[in-house]
């Protein structure tokens, strides 16, 4: 009987908790994300999937981002998830160096069962940038129905370049010994 009075009360105490481990629930799809390459100075974003898998309502209070390279899209705060649903949680990778850095992402809320963190990496690469050399070509008096050659020479600086046409504005110019589409790697020249 004294075994029994002592279950019955352990029994009643866990009546008057505050409420399943269930009752909110926040999960995250996917939970870290990888950028692509980035030029610097160039955004890319991606949208994480939040859900609340419990059974009541949840409330995220605040976020914070590490990693100077990522922001956050517009998520207004505090925002309040019913049972069963979900919300997009935008992230942005603006990257200010080269090379890959990461991030880490941060929700407040008052779930009793929540991702710590999502995590986010990227690459930052330089700008494609086509240079030619010599910037200007003179071709000097022509003969009318002849032709002159000159040779210049094209560059790609800080990432590849694909080139996918040549257009003269004048019918009396065109690039000779360039089979269109060509790809120039980064620090790789093309003489034509």
């Amino acid at each position: 009987m004294r075994y029994f009075s002592l279950i019955l009360i352990v029994c009643l105490l866990c009546g008057l908790a505050t409420g399943p481990a269930w009752a909110q629930q926040l999960q995250c799809d996917p939970c870290s994300y990888a950028f692509n390459k980035v030029p610097i100075g160039n955004s890319s974003s991606f949208t994480f999937q939040l859900s609340n898998t419990g059974n009541k309502i949840l409330r995220i209070s605040s976020m914070s981002v590490q990693g100077n390279a990522f922001s956050l899209g517009e998520f207004p705060l505090p925002a309040h998830i019913k049972p069963g649903a979900s919300v997009v949680l935008p992230v942005i990778f603006t990257p200010t160096v080269l090379g890959h850095t990461f991030g880490i992402l941060t929700l407040i809320s008052n779930a009793t069962v929540s991702p710590p963190e999502m995590n986010v990496s990227g690459n930052g690469v330089g700008k494609a940038m086509l240079g030619v050399s010599p910037a200007t070509l003179s071709f000097g008096n022509v003969t009318v129905g002849s032709s002159a050659t000159l040779g210049a020479k094209f560059t790609a600086s800080d990432a590849s370049v694909t080139i996918s046409s040549d257009q003269s504005t004048s019918s009396e110019f065109a690039i000779l010994g360039l089979h269109l589409p060509i790809t120039i790697q980064a620090g790789k020249s093309l003489p034509v």
